[in-house]
């Protein structure tokens, strides 16, 4: 039986998404991914820019792009934003959205839904959802 809390991400769902971000990106551009997410949609759009410049280190806001995988609750682009950056994200879920200020400067493409995402490169789906699970009961019992 499929849980309908989940939404499993593809490769036909990814090669759009990557296809549409990397023609908004400006060129040349300067990347800093967020860890985890971040870095493995870094690592995909080097495949399709040859002139992006990843950075880790002594960044500013000036001409550097926050990268992440999914705009989910939109706190990290509000974190980012305030610092003075921009954000690019692969996917932005607008259905968890708080305020719609807080959508990414860059997306690949805008997923309507509300479900939690597992990716393909993900090890361990079973246990991404064990996760998300104990997420959800600790949220009830802060409510």
């Amino acid at each position: 039986m499929k849980d309908e809390r989940f939404l499993t991400l593809t490769r036909n769902h990814i090669q759009p998404a990557l296809r549409v971000l990397t023609q908004q990106l400006p060129s040349p551009c300067k990347l800093h991914p967020i860890p985890r997410g971040g870095d493995v949609i870094m690592a995909m759009l080097a495949y399709w820019r040859k002139d992006l410049c990843v950075t880790t280190e002594g960044f500013s806001p000036a001409g550097a792009i926050i990268l992440d995988d999914i705009v989910d609750t939109g706190q990290t682009v509000k974190a980012w934003r305030a610092k003075g950056y921009k954000i690019a994200s692969l996917f932005c879920k607008v259905g968890n959205l708080i305020e719609r200020d807080w959508e990414p400067d860059y997306c690949g493409m805008i997923l309507r839904t509300t479900h939690y995402i597992i990716w393909p490169w993900e090890n361990n789906p079973i246990q991404e959802k064990a996760a998300y699970e104990r997420r959800l009961v600790k949220e009830k019992k802060n409510d």
